[in-house]
């Protein structure tokens, strides 16, 4: 699986210098309180590796573009393959706002177009994008696994969670990680069918609706809820 330092070595690659933000969880933090910023990616599994770096270097490239920079992030997650949950590893990065304060709503609608065709290529189209943004009034910053197709919110995820691990959750270069949960626990666990992607698999275990760790295969979960 891809690793933070190859997302660097792929960009210092195609630009002969390192564009990348250096990033501590305590800025990570601090960016939580004080700008919105999205996370978002546009590897995709079903596409090879060869294709997803180029494409990749192209998202960091229209970001730059715009006037932005970005933070190499892994996106770790679960997934099933033959019959067996292995670790997965998305290479994403994460684009702070240039300015200070909530958003407008210009930042998150840039960010859906980069994520409706990363790079400018509609095949590599995401399905979801992560999004904070602080709240106007002072109040707890607000943040959501967003629906890239339809700008909604899929789940609501108030906690800012650092040094913590899961089955979903960002790792910085440091190997500092967090995550993002919902500030109401679970209740239960729900099958679900695989996340489309860590994200939108970080928002479902803080919904409760997959528990791919209590279960090793598919096949086992429909035995367990006699599915």
């Amino acid at each position: 699986m891809e690793k933070v330092h190859e997302i660097q070595q792929i960009l210092e690659g195609s630009s002969g210098r390192n564009e990348l933000i250096e990033f501590s969880l305590s800025r990570v933090w601090q960016h939580h309180n004080d700008r919105a910023f999205v996370i978002l990616t546009s590897w995709r599994g079903d596409k090879p590796r060869e294709e997803n770096e180029v494409q990749l270097k192209a998202l960091m490239k229209q970001i730059r573009s715009a006037g932005f920079g970005f933070v190499p992030l892994e996106g770790v997650g679960q997934e099933v393959q033959s019959g067996k949950l292995v670790s997965a590893v998305e290479p994403s990065i994460l684009v702070p706002a240039r300015e200070k304060g909530p958003d407008d709503g210009s930042f998150i609608s840039l960010a859906l177009k980069w994520a409706k065709a990363p790079g400018g290529a509609a095949d590599f189209a995401q399905d979801y994008i992560f999004y904070a943004n602080p709240d106007e009034h002072g109040g707890e910053t607000k943040a959501a696994v967003i629906k890239v197709s339809s700008g909604a919110t899929d789940f609501e995820l108030s906690m800012f969670s650092p040094s913590t691990l899961g089955q979903f959750y960002s790792r910085l270069r440091s190997g500092r990680t967090f995550k993002y949960e919902s500030a109401v626990r679970p209740v239960g666990v729900k099958y679900s069918d695989p996340p489309a992607s860590w994200i939108h698999g970080m928002g479902l275990e803080s919904a409760g609706q997959i528990r791919f760790d209590l279960c090793e295969t598919l096949d086992m979960w429909k035995q367990h809820f006699n599915l």
